[in-house]
């Protein structure tokens, strides 16, 4: 390598090693004034895991230490002309930090609402858009601008609330913003853009030099001024590494090297959004738009679910272990990212397979433990009969879509007037609003329900064709009215189904994740029969003791069902097979469900009860006078 070679590489490595180092002396001095000015985190309600008080505020030497060094080295540039050449024309996407830099003090301060906060992000996401840091295309197709500002101001605001809620456990977000910035480093290296390069570099130097004050035990938080700061940066340079690179698999780029808080942003909108909706049964009374307004107001309240809260409690409040396992699962993103940029444009599916394989190995059980927690939310407020009249609100709406859609395949690509259209699909309609298939309560249907809805639309169809022989419609064969039939009863029937599974099967596995936090009871039915089938059905509609049982499956005195399925559960043997079934499972209780059972079978089970302390009841079903 050359002298020149080297001379060019040089700014590479001392901007970015003078930027950690004027770090961690600001650092070193913040620990010492920022109690002067009332800037301490006391840790005053429980959602907090240290114990003692900590200064809070230290993002300021982050911010200072980047934006300080990024003037010196530009002021270098302008006087010795330096390469890469770093001018204050470039820099000019650091303004909205105008704004969020003085927000973070305030908050850390004294703290803001969440509204205020919200709308001056948003602010300085739409100053960054005129500034030129823009999302502009998708897949390689160029956006509008108004889709491409409501985009950037969408990425640039999440991230900013991401790096916010990731900040939980000490040496967190440093750590993740450290690994993201030499992510986007080293992309922004084989694109060949020297100056980003090396901003992302220096903030990478920032935030280590931060960190060394950071680790646990944190001896200063960064708190809102430096989460905002590393989440705007980080979105901004993004961005911008995004737009250069100009593929269809561009926006997997970003995705990928901000996973983690991505992630966990999306999770936790979901999980507050989905409680709060759960929660809000008594405030139905405020109307709908007051109720909902309401709702999107409190997603901003914090929690203690977040990605780092649920590692925390498995590794035993351990936090050097869970911020460890963060950083990798950082890296493992931010290297396929990188292999990412590599792949030829012709392989661009390989890209989208890489990033789908990457998150799915990496976050698939966080997600799968909140999306499960979260239906457990959702339909404990299922049976309320307000869900079952917005339901019949949104149905006719899908059913619209679904034999439309049906008709659609059937007609291909050829073009049709709206009104030759609206002859094949008003008779379907009409047939099923004449029907009562809109006044069901579909969060409490019968089969009977379901095989209605089946052949309200061998009636509807009959009479589109009936009407389309009539008429000066174009007449379609009888196999295209098939067709149509049966992609509209998928549609049609297997959205009221899919309710059905949601609200039985993700409910029932919902604890059986790695990381739940108890383990259900372990459960037999003794006798199949209705009063088993009775016994599944209040277990589905009670959500709480949902969670508190795990249903193994049958046994029976009868023998010969051995091997087979009763309502969905398998039959596990006879009574004579309790012993090794306990064995080779280890349950914890039986519920007789078998009204025949003889008192000899009953005194079996009380005894094997008793010698393997395993709790033995009764459920039964019954009329009886009123009264009694």
């Amino acid at each position: 390598m050359s002298v020149d070679h080297l001379i060019k590489l040089l700014p590479f490595v001392l901007v970015p090693l003078a930027t950690c180092v004027v770090s961690w002396l600001l650092t070193k001095a913040l620990i010492r004034v920022l109690p002067s000015f009332g800037m301490l985190d006391i840790p005053l309600d429980n959602r907090r895991i240290h114990t003692k008080p900590v200064p809070r505020g230290g993002g300021l030497a982050i911010a200072l230490s980047f934006i300080g060094c990024q003037v010196i080295y530009a002021l270098l540039c302008k006087q010795l002309k330096l390469t890469p050449h770093l001018s204050f024309s470039q820099m000019r996407q650091l303004l909205p930090l105008l704004l969020l830099l003085p927000l973070g003090l305030v908050d850390d301060r004294s703290g803001v609402l969440a509204r205020w906060k919200f709308l001056i992000q948003a602010l300085s996401a739409c100053w960054a858009w005129y500034l030129g840091v823009r999302l502009d295309n998708v897949f390689a197709f160029t956006l509008s601008t108004w889709l491409s500002f409501m985009l950037t101001i969408i990425w640039i605001t999440a991230m900013i609330n991401a790096f916010n809620m990731i900040d939980g456990v000490d040496g967190l977000a440093s750590g993740i913003g450290m690994i993201s910035s030499l992510s986007l480093a080293f992309i922004n290296l084989t694109s060949h853009r020297d100056a980003a390069m090396l901003g992302l570099l220096c903030l990478a130097g920032s935030c280590l030099g931060f960190l060394r004050f950071n680790w646990h035990p944190a001896k200063i938080f960064m708190g809102d001024t430096g989460s905002m700061f590393i989440g705007y940066m980080i979105g901004m340079y993004s961005l911008t590494t995004c737009t250069k690179l100009a593929t269809a698999s561009s926006i997997v780029i970003p995705l990928l090297v901000c996973g983690v808080p991505f992630v966990d942003i999306i999770l936790a909108v979901w999980r507050r959004l989905t409680r709060r909706v759960s929660e809000a049964d008594g405030e139905a009374a405020d109307g709908g738009i007051v109720r909902w307004v309401r709702l999107l107001g409190r997603l901003g309240h914090a929690d203690k679910s977040h990605l780092h809260h649920r590692l925390l409690r498995y590794f035993d409040n351990n936090q050097p272990k869970t911020v460890v396992s963060i950083y990798v699962l950082g890296a493992l993103l931010g290297i396929a990212a990188v292999v990412c940029t590599f792949i030829p444009q012709r392989l661009t599916w390989l890209v989208f397979v890489i990033a789908l394989t990457t998150l799915s190995l990496m976050l698939h059980r966080l997600a799968v433990i909140e999306i499960w927690n979260s239906t457990e939310l959702l339909y404990k407020n299922f049976q309320a009969p307000s869900v079952g009249l917005m339901l019949n609100i949104l149905f006719p709406i899908w059913d619209l879509l679904a034999v439309l859609f049906g008709f659609w395949l059937v007609v291909g690509l050829k073009s049709r007037p709206p009104m030759e259209i609206a002859f094949w699909v008003a008779p379907v309609l009409l047939m099923l609003l004449l029907s009562r298939n809109y006044h069901v309560f579909w969060n409490f249907p019968s089969s009977e329900e379901y095989f209605r809805l089946v052949y309200t639309l061998v009636w509807g169809f009959a009479a589109s064709a009936l009407l389309a022989s009539s008429t000066n419609v174009t007449e379609l064969p009888l196999k295209s009215y098939f067709v149509a039939y049966c992609v509209s009863v998928v549609g049609v029937l297997g959205s009221r189904l899919l309710l059905h599974y949601l609200r039985v099967k993700l409910i029932r596995y919902r604890d059986r994740a790695r990381l739940s936090d108890a383990r259900p009871c372990r459960v037999v039915l003794c006798g199949i029969g209705l009063l088993g089938r009775l016994y599944m059905n209040s277990l589905h509609s009670d959500i709480s003791q949902a969670d508190r049982e795990d249903v193994l499956g049958f046994v029976d005195k009868n023998r010969n069902y051995r091997h087979g399925y009763c309502y969905g559960l398998k039959v596990l043997g006879g009574l004579c097979d309790l012993e090794a079934l306990h064995e080779s499972v280890g349950f914890e209780k039986i519920v007789v469900t078998d009204e025949q059972l003889s008192k000899e079978d009953q005194q079996l089970l009380v005894d094997f009860g008793k010698s393997h302390n395993v709790v033995v009841t009764r459920y039964f079903s019954k009329e009886i006078p009123f009264g009694e």
